[in-house]
């Protein structure tokens, strides 16, 4: 064995370093993208219930707008393609209604599927992030500062550094 290596162990061993350096930002990265992932589906799960209730408000108006068509149609007020147009709008709400509530069914599904907690069955209002600091220069620099995948490129960089002087 020789005895001098050339420094290739030192350098190794701060490679290795590095790379479980790296591992660890990369780790934080898919960390942040998961949270906000889940942040996502549950504004759209909460956005798609709004729209059910919006809905169902409709749902009330073109019932209503039904009923009095064909009222007026019976005295003779208007035609009947009045009734049936009234009555194409009250089922046009009806089968956004139906999209909307499996639009809310799905969005429950993939929340549950991110959290791995399948007891979720309803959200609340919507959830925002804000940052106390709300100047877009000094949020875009915190932004670029804090970004794990740059941090996780400059280890990658430095291993590659190290491994050229260790070659």
């Amino acid at each position: 064995l020789p005895l001098f290596t050339g420094f290739k162990i030192k350098y190794a061993k701060e490679i290795a370093k590095l790379q479980v350096k790296a591992q660890k930002f990369k780790y934080q990265r898919d960390k942040n993208k998961l949270a906000v992932e889940v942040l996502k589906a549950y504004n759209g799960a909460v956005a798609a219930k709004y729209f059910i209730e919006a809905l169902k408000s409709a749902k009330k108006t073109t019932t209503s707008f039904v009923k009095m068509t064909n009222n007026m149609y019976k005295q003779g007020i208007i035609v009947k393609s009045d009734v049936l147009s009234a009555q194409a709008r009250d089922s046009e709400i009806d089968s956004k209604l139906i999209e909307a509530n499996n639009k809310y069914k799905l969005a429950l599904s993939y929340l549950k599927f991110l959290t791995g907690n399948s007891d979720i069955d309803n959200v609340k209002g919507f959830k925002v992030i804000v940052s106390p600091e709300s100047d877009l220069k000094t949020l875009q620099e915190i932004a670029l500062k804090n970004r794990n995948d740059i941090k996780y490129m400059k280890s990658n960089v430095d291993t590659m550094q190290k491994k050229v002087k260790m070659d």
